[in-house]
């Protein structure tokens, strides 16, 4: 699903004076957006699904109409229903003109394995032991080199700022997630962040991607799951849109050029 862009009626983003911004590095400078539709969504169900309302709870935050292009059972490397770097694909063709994206992604690689690749993978989510399956491995492994592949084609095609937010703690036991998803989780978290935190460098200075851990965001917080599901309800996709919004207002990025912050 897209979300209709009549973004030149809208109002610009939130001030940003008086905020403390987090200035990625000397060579990077987050370009300004002219419009909503220069900001677009990548990724699974933890953007876009029937058990939360993501998209248009940032751009409530946001005061904006930023682009939907993420589809649930979507993965990014392997297994899933579909590829997420497809996504970018679909957005380019519809309007090339974009500036900065928000992704997730890779939940799906162990959710909705491919069992004919890797007979393991069952136990990727159900084994308290997965981060030393060879099958779990290898599937972490590939999602790492696809995202680092798609980001470097987000700096190709003149993308300048992406927040890359990975998953929560879920609930164990439920039918999607599995005996033991978090194992995993952990074991895959600390790779998503250190590829999001080298992407600078990767694309000398092209592209800057600023992670978003939601495991402290959901912490304390069973509410923000919907029942017997490792989804967000409403109120969890409330969170993360607070944490990503704020996470891209620090950066400067998806801003306009009335906040000072960012490259007209």
């Amino acid at each position: 699903m897209l979300v209709a862009c009549a973004a030149d009626a809208l109002p610009e983003t939130g001030d940003l004076s008086g905020q403390l911004l987090e200035i990625p590095a000397e060579q990077h400078r987050p370009a300004c957006i002219q419009r909503s539709s220069q900001v677009a969504l990548f990724g699974d169900s933890y953007i876009n699904w029937i058990s939360h309302t993501f998209p248009e709870d940032l751009n409530r935050v946001a005061r904006a109409r930023f682009r939907d292009y993420a589809v649930g059972g979507y993965s990014m490397a392997t297994g899933g229903i579909g590829s997420i770097p497809s996504e970018l694909d679909t957005a380019l063709a519809e309007d090339p003109d974009i500036l900065a994206a928000v992704v997730d992604g890779g939940g799906n690689d162990i959710l909705v394995s491919d069992v004919l690749q890797f007979p393991q993978s069952w136990d990727c989510k159900n084994s308290e032991d997965s981060p030393n399956i060879p099958d779990c491995q290898k599937i972490v492994r590939l999602a790492v080199e696809v995202a680092e592949k798609t980001l470097q084609r987000m700096a190709d095609v003149g993308i300048r700022d992406v927040v890359y937010f990975f998953y929560p703690h879920v609930p164990e036991g439920t039918l999607i997630g599995g005996l033991h998803p978090n194992e995993i989780l952990n074991y895959a978290l600390p790779k998503a962040k250190a590829t999001c935190d080298g992407t600078l460098e990767m694309t000398g200075g092209a592209l800057a991607c600023h992670f978003v851990d939601m495991v402290p965001v959901f912490e304390g917080h069973p509410e923000f799951f919907a029942p017997t599901d490792i989804h967000p309800n409403p109120l969890g996709s409330a969170a993360m849109a607070k944490a990503v919004w704020a996470k891209m207002k620090s950066a400067c990025m998806g801003q306009r050029a009335s906040s000072g912050c960012c490259e007209p």
